[in-house]
């Protein structure tokens, strides 16, 4: 036996429609994003302070490469989570960091 047309077509149409609005969720009240790809720079200094509780720390590029920011307070120094950063930044669960081969390179993607 053979299923009705009209109840294969509204299968197809279902698991169409469940594939077409899955869609990335953002933290904050589950907004759909559509558009993918850069959403700017990095504030290294600010994910300092939210990182180590806001207590005089500050962003220090130790060096020119890409992975010489550390978080400093006076003699104190602690590495930077970038994808935390980003999301925290952007709002945004599903933000993450990138970056070329400079200190200066970082940017936020999704």
């Amino acid at each position: 036996m053979f299923a009705k047309p009209s109840t294969v077509l509204s299968a197809i149409v279902a698991c169409l429609a469940l594939g077409t609005f899955a869609s990335p969720m953002s933290k904050e009240g589950g907004v759909a994003l559509e558009a993918r790809g850069e959403l700017g720079g990095v504030d290294v200094d600010e994910a300092c302070k939210l990182e180590n509780g806001d207590l005089g720390w500050t962003a220090v590029a130790t060096g020119s490469g890409w992975a010489d920011w550390r978080c400093e307070m006076g003699s104190a120094q602690t590495s930077v989570n970038m994808d935390a950063a980003c999301a925290t930044q952007y709002n945004l669960v599903n933000a993450y960091a990138t970056h070329g081969s400079g200190v200066y390179s970082w940017q936020c993607d999704i």
